[in-house]
């Protein structure tokens, strides 16, 4: 081999895995999204700290969270697995560079800047001649959007279309909640927090703030009095009050970004109870025709997400898998084909 070439101290599947851990928090759940045991994935981590020389995450009661320079890897990690994905053709199978046409796509607030743009601009990289229209919706907005064609897909969480069986649903990922405070807030620097610990402050509440998969609302549980909750549409506002101290939430890592546009920065923290997962999925409507160019980035979509396809398989009855489930109303889960 060239002397001058440098020597790659890690494979893609240990990238795989440590994406994993970082997007779930719980090693034991990456284990399991990845068909590996736990004792397997804990040994890969270890040895990816070990060939970097670096500590990737904070080992904590219930679970992981990333260290700074964790935080620093996961994005080159992110970008090294995207390209040998499109490198090995998975996301060009899908994609006709001759395709022509327009695709509405909706999202709420919470998915539409943070989450899906970045990946809308690379499928607009491989099909320069499909134009891809972000559509900004309310979440109690998006059926009707698709029944009458002002959208064709929809970016969402899932739990909150169970009851919607006119309804396709694709799941994208899995993205852990966590604790959002401000930089010097008294619990900014707590490995982890109890929703308990979340008592004595304000709560600001996004949209519905509500889970098909909570028990209650998270600041009902967390014991916040009502009179301490503030609502607002804007995941931009809830950032402000949060980078300024007035308050804290919790909101999926699919919506993190430390810095607001003011440049306070925002604190995540992992949360000692267990709450479900969120699910992140794409939606269509059955009774509307899928063009070629919908159903091309409906399948970029996929094959380049943060979770690659072929670990989507088999994640257990709370994930749908990435063939199309019809939502029955009448169970509240896919009904079979």
């Amino acid at each position: 081999m060239d002397q001058s070439t440098p020597k790659i101290r890690f494979t893609l599947r240990q990238l795989q895995y440590f994406c994993a851990v970082a997007r779930t928090g719980q090693i034991s759940v990456a284990a399991a999204q990845c068909h590996i045991t736990q004792p397997t994935m804990t040994a890969a981590v270890a040895e990816l700290e070990r060939a970097l020389g670096l500590v990737l995450f904070r080992r904590e009661r219930r679970g992981v969270s990333l260290t700074e320079a964790g935080s620093a890897f996961l994005q080159r990690a992110q970008a090294v697995l995207e390209s040998a994905v499109s490198a090995s053709g998975l996301a060009e199978q899908s994609v006709d560079s001759g395709l022509t046409g327009t695709v509405h796509i909706g999202a709420t607030e919470t998915l539409v800047g943070y989450a899906l743009l970045p990946l809308v601009s690379r499928f607009q990289e491989c099909c320069p001649s499909v134009t891809v229209v972000p559509v900004q919706l309310q979440t109690g907005d998006v059926e009707a959007a698709l029944e009458c064609g002002q959208i064709d897909l929809a970016a969402a969480r899932l739990a909150e279309f169970h009851s919607h069986r006119r309804l396709a649903r694709r799941t994208l990922t899995r993205v852990r909640r966590r604790v959002w405070v401000g930089d010097g807030h008294p619990l900014s620097e707590r490995s982890s927090v109890a929703l308990k610990d979340l008592a004595p402050y304000r709560f600001v509440v996004v949209g519905s703030g509500e889970d098909a998969g909570d028990a209650a609302p998270l600041w009902q549980q967390a014991g916040v009095p009502q009179s301490n909750v503030l609502r607002t549409a804007s995941v931009g506002s809830a950032r402000e009050l949060i980078a300024s101290g007035l308050a804290v939430t919790v909101l999926s890592d699919a919506t993190f970004w430390p810095w607001p546009p003011v440049g306070r920065r925002v604190r995540a923290i992992a949360l000692d109870d267990d709450i479900p997962l969120v699910d992140v999925g794409l939606l269509w409507h059955l009774n509307q025709p899928m063009t070629p160019w919908t159903a091309a980035l409906r399948d970029h979509l996929s094959a380049t997400f943060a979770l690659p396809p072929d670990l989507q398989e088999g994640l257990g009855e709370h994930l749908a898998p990435l063939d199309i489930d019809l939502i029955d109303s009448r169970s509240g889960s896919p009904s079979s084909k």
